[in-house]
């Protein structure tokens, strides 16, 4: 049975989706995964994979993985109303990551004083998933978060 390993892509603290005030996330619509409570401004790749979407207000990005599954970075809640002011990227759409490699940055301040900066990461292809497992334990960038096993 082959694996993704997702690794932490912003220091911060993990927390279950449940525990995120949107309902498109914290209701499992689109996908299953985890949110992060960022602690710095930097989002890096959890993944080896392909820049797949790069929203232009640059606070959601989708990253295909080397396996075929695509990640969901929401970079806070309610962000997409900043139109990108206070984010920055270092990639582009169609771009090939690394894990470790960064991709946006954000001013913490001027993000946090408008919107919500906790950030769900969400597994978007559930049918191809037979189980995944989160380390809410995970404290730094690049240790491992979600190990996804596929079907």
């Amino acid at each position: 049975m082959k694996e993704v390993l997702v690794k932490l892509p912003i220091k911060g603290e993990i927390i279950p989706l449940s525990e995120v005030d949107d309902f498109i996330f914290s209701g499992k619509v689109i996908g299953e995964g985890v949110a992060i409570k960022p602690e710095d401004g930097i989002v890096y790749s959890p993944v080896n994979g392909t820049i797949e979407v790069f929203y232009e207000t640059k606070h959601a990005i989708v990253i295909r993985t080397e396996e075929g599954i695509r990640l969901l970075m929401h970079i806070g809640i309610g962000t997409v109303s900043l139109d990108g002011r206070g984010f920055g990227s270092y990639v582009n759409e169609g771009d090939e990551v690394k894990v470790g490699d960064k991709i946006v940055f954000y001013d913490k301040e001027y993000v946090e004083a408008r919107a919500s900066l906790v950030s769900p990461i969400i597994i978007l292809d559930k049918e191809k998933i037979d189980s995944f497992e989160v380390n809410y334990k995970a404290s730094k960038v690049g240790d491992e978060l979600i190990k996804i096993k596929l079907k």
